[in-house]
């Protein structure tokens, strides 16, 4: 039996890359809660700008930050047990024949129409996209 796995590489610099954005929007978010008091503004107006602002910065932004830094933590977890249960057993996920075939009988060899697709065995990849205050996902394509 082949067993299958992610590349525990990719998955380490995505859980990087999810840490690293996760720091710099808790700088950004920290920048912008400063900006927010310290504006010279009065008023009623101001005091729920000021309330909404704290709200959501210490709120949504606050969570959403927490969630990329455990979703990094988690893919490098991830990368690690499974590198460490490959060398267990010596196997070696994705490998190749002299000819460039996979051994993954009855799916397309890699860089093939399904890659292009970003649908290999009725799998469907999800692109998650940051929007300004809000994250949404979706299906790619």
């Amino acid at each position: 039996m082949t067993f299958w796995g992610a590349d525990t590489n990719q998955l380490t610099a995505h859980g990087g890359l999810c840490t690293a954005q996760a720091q710099h929007l808790g700088q950004i978010a920290a920048q912008l809660h400063t900006t927010v008091v310290s504006t010279d503004w009065t008023g009623p107006d101001a005091e729920r700008f000021r309330n909404d602002a704290h709200r959501l910065l210490t709120g949504d932004v606050a969570q959403l930050v927490g969630r990329l830094l455990e979703t990094g933590k988690q893919l490098t977890r991830e990368a690690e047990a499974q590198d460490l249960a490959s060398q267990a057993d010596g196997s070696s996920a994705g490998s190749t024949d002299s000819t460039g075939s996979t051994d993954r009988p009855g799916l397309p060899s890699p860089g093939g129409p399904a890659d292009e697709l970003g649908d290999v065995a009725g799998e469907q990849t999800v692109r998650v996209v940051a929007e300004p205050f809000g994250v949404g996902a979706g299906p790619v394509g």
